[in-house]
């Protein structure tokens, strides 16, 4: 006489779905943020994690980049049934921030290079992982005035990030004629004086800026003189030197 004994199997009945481990305690982990790792999906029934291939089969468990999974689990060996309910496990777009940099300028130097710093990316990602980068602009040409000009950014767009922009600033700062070693400006007065003979004289006054591509500086717009007018020499006149020094360049 043959005996046949059937095993019991244990239908899904109440099984839990839930990304990597679990204490069996917590609120299943089913949506986590992005972190650049893989992750997988597991079944928890009664006290333990189950078996993949010896508990169940499963459609598809593992994800890394953000977005969501809704697999089909099917009991095998001691496990009886299956669930596609209830089983859509996340990850999430993690935050980053992208800063445009703050520049700074000499008036009627050329607009420095834009660019921009990054805060947030997982793992050893960097801006290459961008589907587009930030768009960097500021309404500042070599011609603007003294003062501080946005820099706008905007525009990156990425498939596991959620990002921020932040704007950066320009700031134009007056143009450095003299430092302590070096005339940047040439100042030329013609003529550089006047023999007093009681009549008012007044020089002309040439400025270069050999660090700006030897550009004829204006007055005004430019630069300002501390004494302006015509100059006459009071008392007897002396034809034969200089008697009035309108500049020391």
């Amino acid at each position: 006489m043959i005996t046949v004994t059937y095993a019991s199997c244990t239908p899904f009945t109440g099984a839990t779905v839930h990304w990597d481990t679990w204490d069996g305690t917590s609120s299943a982990p089913t949506s986590i943020e992005y972190d650049a790792l893989e992750h997988t999906a597991n079944v928890w029934l009664g006290s333990a994690d189950l078996t993949v291939g010896t508990d169940y089969s499963i459609t598809t468990n593992t994800l890394t980049n953000a977005g969501s999974i809704s697999p089909t689990i099917t009991g095998i060996g001691t496990y009886s049934g299956s669930i596609s309910s209830g089983t859509t496990l996340t990850i999430t777009k993690a935050p980053l921030t992208i800063t445009a940099d703050n520049k700074t300028k000499q008036y009627r130097d050329v607009v420095p290079t834009l660019t921009a710093s990054y805060s947030g990316f997982k793992g050893s990602e960097t801006y290459t992982v961008l589907t587009a980068p930030p768009v960097l602009s500021t309404s500042a040409n070599q011609d603007a005035n003294v003062g501080n000009y946005p820099i706008t950014i905007s525009g990156a767009t990425a498939t596991n990030y959620t990002i921020t922009h932040i704007n950066g600033q320009l700031t134009i700062t007056q143009r450095v004629m003299k430092d302590n070693t070096v005339d940047f400006a040439t100042v030329t007065v013609t003529p550089d004086h006047f023999d007093a003979d009681g009549s008012a004289h007044e020089p002309s006054i040439t400025i270069v800026d050999a660090s700006d591509g030897n550009r004829t500086l204006t007055l005004t717009t430019d630069y300002t003189i501390g004494k302006t007018g015509t100059y006459v020499n009071v008392g007897s006149p002396d034809f034969t030197a200089p008697d009035i020094y309108n500049f020391i360049n």
